[in-house]
């Protein structure tokens, strides 16, 4: 299993090249409030198709906890609810189409090689609590990278950062054996950001390599639609 650093590139072409299927997965311990946004529809979303070919699934996880010691300014009844989506971006950086972004309420690329299964309200359960699925081989040939991002809902409202979040990590697990092959621990310190760049799929011709980004911000959700439109 490999480790990786703020900054540090992997290539899964060369490391895992018989890898096709990604999963992307969130999750963050149970609190006491629930999220206020609506309910993303799960129609359509909750089930995924492999290529008939591939014989390899990787699960693509990104996971933290609520800090224990409370060490934000934030409002303490209210736990952070954290969202996970994703930026599916052609060679200006910048979305092909708005279907190309990938949240709570837009659950399905427009070529069908990404899913997302739907927002988790609570934070509630073990494991990963928001999962999103990548077939690589049907990623649209446009698309150059694939942002991975997670913000807070309704930071602001609640005075919440990441500050108020322990733990963070993004993981990529072998689906069919269970064995993790890399891991990035985002071990920053943050204070005031609202969002974070965990991480970003980038495509070179065939191949594909991932990069732990670790890149917080005071953006909310919205910033980052109006970055990448």
């Amino acid at each position: 299993m490999i480790n990786l650093k703020k900054g540090q590139d992997y290539d899964l072409s060369a490391g895992a090249p018989n890898l096709t299927q990604v999963r992307v997965g969130l999750g963050w311990d149970t609190g006491s409030r629930t999220s206020r946004h609506a309910d993303a529809e799960h129609s359509g979303g909750s089930h995924f198709d492999a290529d008939v070919g591939a014989t390899d699934t990787i699960d693509f996880s990104l996971e933290w906890s609520d800090s224990e010691a409370g060490s934000g300014a934030g409002d303490r009844d209210a736990v952070c609810d954290l969202d996970v989506s994703l930026f599916m971006l052609g060679a200006d950086d910048k979305l092909p189409r708005d279907e190309f972004f990938l949240f709570y309420n837009n659950l399905r690329s427009p070529d069908g090689a990404v899913v997302h299964q739907g927002d988790n309200r609570t934070g509630a359960g073990e494991g990963d609590d928001e999962s999103i699925l990548i077939s690589l081989p049907r990623v649209d040939p446009v698309v150059r990278r694939i942002v991975i991002v997670a913000t807070i809902h309704e930071a602001q409202q609640h005075g919440q950062s990441f500050a108020d979040v322990n733990n963070a990590y993004i993981r990529l697990v072998d689906h069919l054996s269970g064995t993790e092959v890399l891991r990035y621990a985002l071990n920053e310190t943050f204070s005031d950001e609202t969002g974070v760049v965990f991480g970003e799929l980038r495509k070179d011709g065939r191949t594909w390599s991932f990069k732990a980004v670790g890149l917080g911000s005071r953006d909310d959700l919205q910033a980052f639609v109006d970055r990448y439109a």
